[in-house]
């Protein structure tokens, strides 16, 4: 005798699941918006005591961390766009 199939189903089948799946990532995006520029800012300002250059690597990695901000979001608008598509 031949034992019964389980068939799985993705998460994309059941819309409560996407629901949660989709709240999932709109928190994500204010969450990687706000971590960046702290990241940079701790990082640059650690950097600046250890060297005594103070505000300078502070303000440039600060800087880059407001870069990545953004092109973070542009990913995260781009696999949207491309999961709409499917």
């Amino acid at each position: 005798m031949r034992a019964p199939e389980i068939r799985k189903t993705s998460p994309r089948d059941d819309s409560h699941s996407s629901l949660w799946t989709r709240l999932g990532d709109y928190l994500a995006i204010p969450m990687r918006l706000a971590l960046a520029p702290i990241v940079g800012l701790l990082f640059g300002w650690l950097l600046d005591r250890w060297l005594g250059t103070f505000p300078w690597l502070t303000i440039l990695v600060l800087i880059l961390g407001f870069v990545e901000a953004a092109r973070e979001l542009w990913v995260m608008a781009k696999e949207t766009e491309r999961n709409e598509r499917r």
